[in-house]
């Protein structure tokens, strides 16, 4: 499933309901504004995520190195993907674009540093997730932001999971 189809159809209506329920709030308390707040919030992850791959692409320009400390497989990681069974459900998780984890069209050391490079966006998402949970000083409702800022960070932090396991494996079939 390509989820880029969320984030260009999906983000403008969420903005567009987030102004609508903003604009019929009568009240701090009141269940429209909670909407616009919860719509608001949505809207604002998602361009959250975009902000950070359109930063780190800009950065890296799909040139990570997977060799640096920071990308290297650790002692742990082999036993954790087997526990959480990563295997199994990680074919359930929905891709951007797939065309830019081709492995017949791109070559496989690039596909490394593509991988890399996606472990880096999802990494940088998750912590600014969590940073949206200033917003709670202004917005107050902090059930809903809190609740989002955490989905959030766990989506992107199985995302990450998911990049280390594909580099792993495909560091072995390079080797």
């Amino acid at each position: 499933m390509q989820i880029k189809y969320f984030f260009h159809i999906g983000l403008p209506i969420l903005v567009l309901l987030t102004i609508i329920f903003a604009c019929l709030s009568t009240s701090d308390d009141s269940v429209t504004q909670a909407l616009a707040i919860l719509t608001g919030c949505i809207a604002l992850h998602l361009v959250i995520w975009m902000l950070a791959a359109i930063g780190v692409v800009g950065i890296m320009q799909n040139r990570a190195n997977d060799q640096c400390f920071w990308f290297r497989e650790q002692p742990w990681e082999a036993r954790f993907f087997r526990l959480i069974k990563i295997r199994k459900w990680k074919h359930l998780l929905p891709t951007y674009a797939p065309k830019y984890y081709d492995f017949a069209a791109i070559p496989r050391v690039e596909l490394l540093g593509i991988i890399s490079q996606t472990e880096v966006v999802h990494e940088v998402a998750a912590i600014l997730a969590l940073l949206s949970l200033i917003g709670i000083h202004w917005l107050g409702h902090a059930e809903i932001i809190a609740t989002l800022a955490v989905i959030d960070f766990v989506i992107n932090i199985i995302y990450v999971f998911l990049q280390r396991y594909n580099r792993m494996r495909l560091r072995r079939l390079i080797v």
